[in-house]
């Protein structure tokens, strides 16, 4: 791994080596608390460029995340088949249900996608119906944590995006966030 030092804007001269193997498909990677978190296929990594330091995080490792998204120095995942968003602190070294989202996750969903904006979490998901996606609905979410450091989620706002029924599929496809 190379690394670019935003302050000198330049390229660090020297490569930073990996005393382990990294698969070849990446699934993730978030930056929390001033540290860089990544996924393969198989494992959980952490650098951190302040010790130019590569490690295991088995803790992280214990759930496969995978297009997740960071608020607040949290890793953020939605896990389809489970019907929860997952929460991951790094300085609590463990992962937490979301709670309060319960209804959202009341229909089954074939895909989604975690995004942060503005300090919420953002849902994209479709739901689909006869295993061809039928709608894509987009979802901001506030988050709380309580004094038991529970997290709590509300949906501000929802809708859906994108509407395979009434689509053109001549024509291509945009969604801007």
């Amino acid at each position: 791994m190379v690394v670019f030092n935003t302050a000198t804007q330049m390229w660090e001269p020297e490569i930073i080596k990996i005393d382990f193997g990294l698969g070849y498909t990446w699934l993730g990677c978030v930056v929390m608390a001033d540290k860089f978190y990544m996924r393969d296929n198989e494992n959980s990594f952490v650098y951190d460029p302040k010790e130019r330091k590569w490690e295991k995080d088995e803790m992280l490792n214990s759930n496969k995340w995978m297009h997740a998204c960071v608020v607040d120095d949290v890793l953020y995942n939605h896990y389809t088949d489970e019907k929860e968003i997952r929460a991951y602190d790094p300085k609590q070294r463990c992962w937490r249900v979301v709670k309060g989202l319960e209804e959202l996750f009341s229909e089954r969903m074939e895909f989604s996608r975690t995004v942060t904006y503005g300090g919420k979490l953002l849902l994209l998901f479709s739901k689909v119906f006869r295993k061809k996606p039928l709608e894509i609905f987009y979802v901001e979410i506030s988050l709380e944590r309580n004094q038991r450091r529970e997290i709590w989620g509300k949906v501000e706002w929802s809708d859906h995006v994108w509407n395979a029924v009434k689509f053109d599929w001549n024509k291509p496809l945009a969604v801007v966030v």
